[in-house]
């Protein structure tokens, strides 16, 4: 069993990250910002890609803001396909201001199967997105620049998640409403 329908009586709450505060919710987007700045620039010189103000730009612009937008969904139905398969239960998406989100509020799953479903977009995304970046050049190359950027500075919850999952040590049990995750730790 991966989860718990109810809390067991011998686990206490530890810790708790709400990325739909306002000042969780700044931090993240801070450091997703400086991630995906400081990534887009070494990218950018590693590949001497130099952008060309054209007709196909504003092609490309399209194109990247539907590919941006389809990508933030497919990362949510990458975390929800992980919650379906170590749990089975009904899943919630949402989008707030500060994040879009999927969880499965009802259930306190345990920490080994929540690492996976915390890290799996990342995975997969830089799978995807990486090899792209290094095969086409111009615009296109920065297309996936953006993408890859954009995606692991938008991970950086799920990065924040994951290496506190790693660092507490015992039975943890994680309670997901979506922007909200909730730490438990058993005696």
């Amino acid at each position: 069993m991966n989860y718990y329908t109810e809390l067991p009586n011998n686990y206490n709450e530890i810790y708790k990250i709400d990325a739909s505060s306002k000042k969780i919710g700044i931090i993240l987007n801070i450091i997703a910002t400086i991630i995906f700045f400081i990534l887009f620039i070494l990218l950018m010189g590693i590949k001497r890609i130099h952008f060309v103000m054209d007709y196909k730009s504003l092609i490309y612009t399209i194109i990247f803001i539907i590919s941006y937008i389809l990508y933030m969904v497919l990362h949510e139905l990458t975390h929800g396909l992980f919650y379906k398969i170590y749990t089975h239960q009904k899943l919630t998406f949402g989008l707030k201001l500060s994040c879009a989100y999927c969880g499965v509020p009802n259930i306190y799953v345990k920490k080994n199967p929540m690492i996976i479903i915390s890290i799996m977009p990342f995975v997969i995304f830089n799978l995807l997105f990486i090899p792209p970046i290094f095969i086409f050049d111009g615009n296109l190359s920065i297309l996936f620049i953006l993408m890859f950027s954009l995606h692991f500075g938008g991970c950086s919850g799920d990065l924040f998640v994951v290496f506190k999952l790693l660092s507490l040590k015992g039975n943890i049990l994680i309670n997901d409403t979506g922007p909200c995750q909730t730490f438990y730790k058993g005696d």
